[in-house]
């Protein structure tokens, strides 16, 4: 162990936290937490349980993208069109479908996860844990609901790798409530410590706050270099930005997802009728990847604001992923009914944007060779939200 060594030695990627990464294991702030990982040499860690969780989402969101794909075989069917090339496209998903799972494991071994399987749970427990409703299990009203099983194995699969290791300043990223408390109420039976903490942006800062100053200095001389690369490229990043023509309520951060965790970007009864623009108010933050190498890239956050026109209804709708074409009205879907408007007020919502430059070494430096800002999409392939620095 380094002398003075106060960060976590084990990090625990759980609940949302590790669906956010999305299908690529990609993102900024869980790039800037494998460098962190990397340099600190701690270990990075998801019980099965989640793991699987998560897999089955990737396996889900393969047969939505089915779904969508045959509808358009069908209607190019109709029109007499040649569908061979979609059918193949229909057959490959299937086959990867098959393989999903090896996929991620792979994709696990490449990032360094531990995948930690089960342990040994004496299952009397498990039973009156939940009679007697001991965190995580949900304490609700009038025993209508028994939720907190699935949390319970994730809860001892945690402390049962970390018992007896208080030293080890153990982290766990979640946002599920229960499982905190629950992680906090037996600390003591197995004699360890555990923090918690809600996000990878939170995880990242608790854990630059506690390394020696030498590695501080470095972590900021590093982002400071990366963000100076960027400013060179202002124009492109912009010209991104510009050219992205419909944003969803995930990417504004208002859908019920984050209505149901306290957003307050929304008053309730509050709905978004349109986006009126979307500008970049800056890079906020960035790491840069390959740095040593002939090339090299930069992962970012970019900090932008949408200015949209929101009216106040009577009454809530029923919640479907709503898009907003940028200049335009919103589109409607069949879950969302039309109410009276009491009001309209043109507001702006703070929201974030994610990109990669691709750089090529010169004699004088550095060279952009290509420019990529995304949305983010919390329901699908890329959930929510790099961040670092």
């Amino acid at each position: 162990m380094v002398e003075g060594r106060n960060w976590p030695q084990r990090v625990f990627l759980e609940s949302t936290s590790l669906f956010q990464q999305g299908s690529k294991l990609q993102k900024p702030e869980f790039a800037k937490l494998l460098e962190l990982r990397d340099l600190l040499k701690f270990d990075l860690m998801v019980s099965e349980v989640s793991w699987a969780e998560y897999v089955r989402q990737r396996e889900d969101k393969l047969d939505e993208l089915a779904r969508d794909i045959k509808s358009v075989d069908v209607r190019l069917g109709d029109w007499n069109q040649d569908t061979k090339n979609i059918k193949a496209s229909l057959a490959q998903l299937a086959e990867l479908k098959k393989t999903i799972r090896d996929v991620y494991d792979k994709k696990a071994k490449e990032s360094g996860i531990q995948i930690l399987g089960i342990p040994a749970i004496n299952v009397y427990r498990l039973f009156h844990m939940a009679i007697d409703r001991v965190p995580p299990f949900e304490q609700s009203k009038d025993d209508k609901t028994e939720k907190g099983f699935r949390d319970a194995l994730i809860m001892f699969t945690i402390l049962a790798t970390i018992e007896g290791r208080p030293e080890d300043h153990s982290l766990v990223i979640t946002q599920d409530a229960l499982l905190t408390k629950g992680l906090k109420h037996h600390e003591d039976e197995f004699k360890t410590v555990v923090t918690t903490a809600s996000n990878l942006d939170e995880a990242n800062a608790h854990i630059e706050a506690r390394v020696n100053e030498w590695y501080r200095k470095y972590l900021v001389k590093e982002s400071d270099e990366a963000k100076a690369e960027l400013a060179k490229y202002e124009k492109d990043i912009s010209d991104q930005v510009k050219a992205i023509r419909e944003l969803t309520d995930f990417d504004l951060g208002t859908g019920p997802f984050f209505f149901a965790l306290g957003s307050k970007k929304l008053e309730v009864g509050e709905s978004i009728q349109r986006v009126n623009g979307l500008k970049v108010d800056g890079v906020d933050s960035a790491v840069w990847r390959d740095k040593n190498k002939d090339e090299s890239r930069i992962l970012f956050r970019v900090r932008c604001s949408a200015t949209v026109v929101t009216s106040v209804s009577p009454t809530l709708p029923f919640f479907s992923p709503t898009k907003y074409p940028i200049g335009g009205e919103k589109l409607s879907t069949f879950l969302n009914f039309a109410t009276p408007t009491r009001q309209e007020q043109e507001r702006t919502i703070p929201m974030s944007l994610y990109g990669e430059a691709k750089l090529k070494r010169t004699e004088g430096g550095w060279k952009l060779s290509s420019m990529k800002v995304d949305t983010s999409q919390p329901s699908t392939e890329e959930m929510a939200a790099l961040s670092l620095t």
